[in-house]
C-alpha cells in the first residue's frame, strides 16, 4: 500500500468575487491510496471565509490521516468509514478521507460508490 498527499495551488482563470472579496487561486491537497495497479484520490481544498478550515489545518489533518492509511487498518463499511472520518476538525480532509475510503471500498467490492451511498441509485 502506498499512500501520497500532494499540495497544489492553482490560479483561477477568473477570480471569484465574493462579499469578501476575490479569491485568485485555489490551495488544498490531493490525497491518494495506491493498492497493486487500484489507485484511489481525494481532494481537500478548504474556501477561505467560507469553511472553519484553512489550507494549515487541512495539512496538518491529512498528515494525520496519512498514518492512518499507512497502517493499513481501514474499515471496510461504509459506517465504518463515516466513523472514522468523523473525528477530523477538519471538514476539508475528512471529504478527502472519506474519498479515499470509499473508492477504495467501491473497489474492493466491484460497484460504483454511489451504490455504495445508496440502496436506489438515481440517474
Amino acid at each position: 500500500m502506498k499512500v501520497a498527499l500532494r499540495p497544489f495551488a492553482l490560479p483561477l482563470v477568473r477570480p471569484l468575487c465574493t462579499a469578501q472579496g476575490e479569491i485568485h487561486s485555489r490551495q488544498g491537497f490531493w490525497l491518494s491510496l495506491a493498492e497493486g495497479s487500484d489507485v484511489v484520490h481525494g481532494e481537500a481544498c478548504p474556501m477561505p471565509g467560507f469553511s472553519p478550515d484553512d489550507v494549515d489545518m487541512v495539512g496538518g489533518a491529512l498528515e494525520h490521516a496519512v498514518r492512518i492509511l499507512e497502517t493499513g487498518k481501514l474499515p471496510d463499511t461504509v459506517a465504518g468509514i463515516a466513523d472514522m472520518s468523523a473525528v477530523f476538525p477538519s471538514p476539508a480532509a475528512a471529504h478527502a478521507l472519506e474519498q479515499v475510503l470509499l473508492g477504495r471500498l467501491a473497489r474492493q467490492r466491484g460497484v460504483a460508490v454511489a451504490t455504495l451511498l445508496s440502496a436506489q441509485v438515481r440517474d
